[in-house]
């Protein structure tokens, strides 16, 4: 390397160092943040989500009302899936979830919901 070749690579280092003490200064509060958040593990420890749970009793083709583990809450976050596609024909009162037909033998429940 020449010797006026020296202050352009000094020169290109020092901006490039710059540029990651902005980045540190930028990045550093975001990573505090997230580490203060709780993980899906400890969420789910925490009762917060309920994911893929099978309301009881089984499908029978008579069985209208089926009970939840939990309360939905807000009663909006309970999302109802009947065979893998999202079910819209019930009303949900507490724990109890009443469909507006009976599903059949063999049938699959799966819900999804904050509580």
């Amino acid at each position: 390397m020449r010797a006026r070749e020296l202050p352009q690579v000094f020169g290109e280092g020092a901006s490039i160092i710059r540029a990651l003490a902005d980045w540190r200064a930028i990045l550093n509060p975001l990573l505090r943040a997230a580490a203060n958040l709780p993980t899906s593990e400890q969420a789910a420890a925490a009762g917060v989500f309920v994911d893929a749970e099978t309301p009881t009793p089984a499908p029978d083709a008579v069985t209208v009302d089926f009970a939840l583990l939990y309360e939905p809450n807000p009663p909006s976050s309970l999302q109802l899936f009947r065979n893998g596609v999202i079910e819209t024909g019930y009303t949900l009162l507490a724990k109890t979830l009443t469909l507006t037909s009976a599903p059949a033998v063999g049938e699959t429940l799966l819900c999804w919901y904050r509580r």
